[in-house]
C-alpha cells in the first residue's frame, strides 16, 4: 500500500479539505513518537516537570501504535479554531455570566474525525484517535509554534484553537518534523509573564511551572492551594490572562459563542457537587460536550469561587476586550 501513487492524491486531498474547512493539518511519522517520550521523560527526570503534573497528566500518554492498528504509519494532527464559550447561571434571582477559554469544546474533534474518515476510508485507510502530547507533537511537526507561555500558536488562529490527533495506516510521504521553536514575536516580550496571576511563567527557563498554572489548579480536584490569591479566579475553568494580553492574539478576531445556560435548580445541583446520576438528562447533555459531567466537584468548587467574589465576574469579559484596546 505504501507504494501506491494515489497516496499522494489522498494526502493532498486531506490537507486541502482541512484547509477549506478553515483547519490546518500535519502528517508525521509514528517513528517520531519515541522522541516525544524521551523529551518529556527527560524533563521529568531533570525536575523540570513536577511529579504531580507528570503523574496526573503525562504518565498516561501513548507513544506506540494502538492494538487495533499495530501497522500505523503516521499521526495526523489537525488544528481547529475555537471560540470563547459564555456560560450563564441563574443565581439569587439574577443571571451570572462566566467564560471558558478555547479548547474545551470537544464537538469539533468528532467532526474532524468524520471529515478525515470521508477522505481516507474510500482509499482504504483507517483512523484511531491518538492520545499523545498534542502541543509538542504539533510544534515538532511544523503545525504550530510555542509562545513564551508554553501555549501553542497556529497561523491565523493565534492560541485560540484545539488540536485533534489520529493514528493512521496512511504513510507519511513528506515529513515536516523538526525542532521545537518559539515565536519570534516572543523575543523581548514579557506580556504573558507580567500578567500571569500565579507566577507560573519563569524567566530562567522555557518550561512553564505547570503546577502553579491557574489552569492546572482549577482543572484538577481538591482544595485550592493556600498560595492562590482568590482574586485570580475569573473563568469557570482554565485561564485567560496570558492569552488575552498576548500581542499575537490581538491580531486574531475575537470569537465568543453562547454556551449552556443553567436555571436556578441546575445551578444549585452544580454547587452541591451532585453526582451524575442525580442530574436531569438535559443537564447532562449541556455538560458533556465540555467533559464536565464527570468532573462536577471541580466545577462546583470553581463556580463557588466566582460567586464568592462577584466583582471578579467582570474580569473575564475585561480580559477578552484587551485584544480590542
Amino acid at each position: 500500500m505504501s507504494h501506491r501513487p494515489e497516496i499522494y492524491h489522498t494526502i493532498a486531498d486531506l490537507i486541502d479539505r482541512m484547509a477549506r474547512e478553515g483547519f490546518r493539518s500535519a502528517i508525521v511519522s509514528v517513528e517520531h513518537l519515541k522522541e516525544l517520550r524521551e523529551e518529556i521523560e527527560g524533563h521529568h527526570r531533570a525536575g523540570r516537570i513536577a511529579d504531580q503534573v507528570y503523574r496526573v497528566d503525562l504518565a498516561g500518554l501513548v507513544y506506540d501504535p494502538p492494538p487495533e492498528m499495530p501497522e500505523a504509519k503516521s499521526v495526523i494532527i489537525v488544528s481547529t479554531p475555537q471560540p470563547h464559550i459564555r456560560f450563564t447561571f441563574t443565581w439569587n434571582g439574577g443571571k451570572v455570566e462566566t467564560y471558558l477559554p478555547p479548547t474545551y469544546s470537544s464537538a469539533i474533534s468528532t467532526r474532524v474525525g468524520k471529515l478525515l474518515a470521508e477522505i481516507l476510508a474510500p482509499a482504504g485507510y483507517r483512523l484511531v484517535r491518538a492520545r499523545i502530547p498534542l502541543k509538542l507533537a504539533a510544534v515538532r511537526g511544523g503545525l504550530a509554534q510555542y509562545g513564551k507561555n508554553n501555549i501553542t500558536y497556529v497561523e491565523g488562529m493565534g492560541s485560540y484553537h484545539r488540536f485533534t490527533a489520529f493514528f493512521s495506516d496512511l504513510p507519511c510521504r513528506e515529513d515536516t518534523w523538526g525542532e521545537a521553536n518559539v515565536m519570534e514575536h516572543c523575543d523581548g516580550c514579557t506580556a504573558c509573564r507580567d500578567k500571569c496571576p500565579t507566577g507560573a511563567i519563569p524567566s530562567d527557563r522555557f518550561l512553564l511551572r505547570a503546577e502553579r498554572c491557574l489552569t492546572y489548579v482549577n482543572e484538577h480536584e481538591g482544595d485550592f492551594p493556600a498560595w492562590l490569591d482568590p482574586a485570580a479566579h475569573h473563568c469557570l475553568e482554565g485561564c485567560l490572562y496570558c492569552q488575552s494580553y498576548c500581542p499575537v492574539n490581538r491580531q486574531i478576531p475575537l470569537a465568543i459563542e453562547d454556551g449552556p445556560a443553567f436555571d436556578d435548580r441546575e445551578t444549585e445541583l452544580i454547587l452541591q457537587g451532585a453526582s451524575k446520576d442525580r442530574l436531569p438528562e438535559a443537564m447532562i447533555q449541556k455538560l458533556e460536550e465540555f467533559g464536565f459531567e464527570n468532573g462536577l466537584p471541580e466545577i462546583a468548587r470553581n463556580l463557588r469561587a466566582l460567586l464568592d467574589r462577584p466583582q471578579n465576574l467582570l474580569t473575564a469579559p475585561r480580559l477578552l476586550r484587551q485584544k480590542t484596546t
